[in-house]
């Protein structure tokens, strides 16, 4: 037994003669030494002079493995909305020393599904004597299609109460993929505080093959609290010196709100020359957003400065007799007062140009003065004349006679 000769279905097989007595006369052998013996098993008969034979079996064996040559490797991307693709291959060639049937074999299959990645595709051929052969080659199927990611609708909410701020919560964004395994990461975490305005929050995903998609939404957080004002106490004060009024200044109202940027308006503003009497100061503070309404409080300022006359009031007084006139002043009015005589709201005559303003006057009643009802004394400051006071009632000069 022997083995075939290289690319050969068989063997050039040189073997002895047989044994033979000289009586033999010779012998001859078929096939002859030397002869070419096919795979398998020949008899060789060889025949003496005198026609005795004997035999015997020459069988070459095929040990040479078939010839096998796989396709070059493939890359493919993966089918859509699939996570690898069908992938169909020209078949391995395969060629042997001997003809006759080849059994080739390939896994995984040509026209199978091949998984995104990498995979060894490995062809085994064997023929007639059951040698075999292999070859391999790779089928690599790229995942080439990006996840698919949605994200959440925008959200529109007010700051947190006394917070120029607001925590949000927001779902996760819905992420499909041909492939398993991809993840979701947002620039801002649900549940983080959020400024007032609008942030725009950005969703990736990203599959295992670095594919990414993005999506995005917006956060708008207003501020609809209102700042808190709390007025400074009604303020009372004296008229300056010679001045129908006064400068008053006062302490700012309290502010608080939940956003800086608050402006204050108080009208009038401190410092502002006050008239005389109660002025109603209103002070309003708006914030910068739109969204929250102005806040207001008021307080009173009271400047006081009068005259009050308190005789004569009523009764009568008499032509070339002596009456006492009385009056209280309140404020600075300077240290002399006008006295005048008025009737029915007309003006009669001056009882004193001058006279300090001590709250008191003897005042000579005229004889030239006319007699009746509807008199009233009028008493003014001389440094703020704006400011007098007269009778609270009508008297009445009479003649004495």
């Amino acid at each position: 037994m022997r083995s075939n000769d290289l690319n050969q279905c068989g063997a050039v097989v040189t073997y002895p003669s047989p044994l033979i007595t000289a009586a033999c006369r010779g012998v001859t052998c078929s096939p002859a030494s030397g002869s070419f013996f096919p795979v398998g098993t020949t008899t060789v008969t060889c025949t003496t002079g005198t026609g005795a034979q004997c035999s015997f079996d020459i069988t070459v064996v095929d040990t040479q493995p078939p010839t096998i040559a796989c396709p070059a490797n493939i890359t493919t991307s993966s089918a859509p909305n699939a996570c690898g693709a069908i992938v169909n291959y020209p078949a391995p060639s395969i060629s042997d020393n001997c003809p006759g049937f080849l059994f080739l074999t390939t896994s995984p299959a040509s026209g199978s599904t091949f998984p995104v990645g990498t995979t060894t595709v490995t062809a085994v051929g064997t023929d007639d004597a059951g040698n075999t052969a292999s070859c391999s080659f790779t089928v690599t199927v790229n995942d080439t299609q990006p996840p698919t990611i949605i994200c959440s609708a925008n959200i529109t909410k007010s700051t947190d109460p006394g917070e120029c701020s607001a925590i949000v919560d927001f779902g996760p964004p819905i992420v499909t993929d041909n492939c398993p395994g991809a993840i979701v990461t947002t620039d801002f975490e649900s549940g983080s505080s959020f400024p007032i305005g609008t942030t725009t929050v950005t969703a990736t995903a990203t599959d295992v093959t670095g594919n990414t998609s993005t999506c995005n939404f917006t956060v708008t957080v207003r501020d609809t609290e209102a700042p808190v004002l709390e007025c400074p106490a009604d303020i009372v004060t004296l008229n300056d010196v010679g001045v129908a009024g006064a400068v008053v200044e006062f302490v700012p109202p309290i502010l608080t709100d939940n956003c800086a940027g608050v402006m204050v308006v108080s009208d009038p503003p401190s410092g502002s020359l006050f008239p005389i009497g109660t002025t109603t100061v209103t002070t309003t503070a708006s914030d910068a957003s739109p969204n929250s309404p102005d806040s207001t409080c008021t307080f009173n300022v009271t400047v006081e400065a009068s005259i009050n006359v308190k005789r004569p009031s009523g009764g009568d007084v008499f032509q070339g007799f002596r009456t006492s006139i009385r009056w209280n002043a309140v404020g600075n009015l300077g240290d002399r007062v006008k006295i005048d005589l008025y009737r029915n709201g007309e003006f009669v005559a001056t009882i004193r140009e001058s006279t300090p303003n001590d709250g008191k006057l003897r005042w000579n009643v005229s004889d030239s003065l006319p007699t009746g009802r509807g008199f009233k004394t009028r008493v003014s400051s001389l440094e703020v004349p704006s400011v007098f006071g007269q009778s609270a009632e009508a008297f009445r000069i009479r003649d004495p006679n």
